[in-house]
């Protein structure tokens, strides 16, 4: 596990993925959390006031029972790390359409990536890893917009 610096909150993540794999997870919760939502894909989370609505419904549900193992924490690799922080300062360089339907990110902004990646020092990104990234952004924003 890293530090949760900069990384968005109240996301859980499968640490079983390999390196790509926790890429895209960390890139597809950086967009949800962008975009104020909940990942759909994940667990939904079980707080006091689900449950007394599942207990409404007569159904009852164990807290302790339904939080094993779970955590806000997103799993990175040590060596991912450093992309994940450039994809995360990233966040002002996307490329947005607007029009009736709302704004669509239409994908990153090279030159700024790339002005933004060299005024803050990081040398050691692979550009590659960040496209990953923003593939799998770009997806989740496409479900959030789905779902709108």
């Amino acid at each position: 596990m890293v530090p949760r610096r900069g990384l968005p909150r109240d996301v859980a993540v499968d640490v079983r993925r390999g390196a790509i794999g926790k890429l895209r997870a960390a890139a597809r919760a950086a967009a949800f959390a962008w975009a104020g939502r909940a990942d759909p894909a994940l667990s939904a989370r079980i707080d006091e006031d689900l449950q007394a609505q599942f207990a409404a419904l007569g159904v009852a549900v164990d807290l302790e029972e339904a939080e094993d193992g779970e955590s806000d924490d997103v799993a990175v690799w040590a060596i991912n790390w450093q992309t994940v922080r450039a994809f995360l300062a990233c966040a002002t360089c996307w490329r947005v359409a607007v029009g009736l339907a709302g704004m669509t990110r239409l994908g990153l902004d090279y030159a700024g990536v790339d002005a933004m990646l060299r005024r803050r020092g990081f040398d050691d990104v692979d550009f590659a890893d960040l496209q990953l990234m923003e593939e799998a952004a770009l997806e989740a924003f496409g479900e959030v917009a789905e779902g709108n």
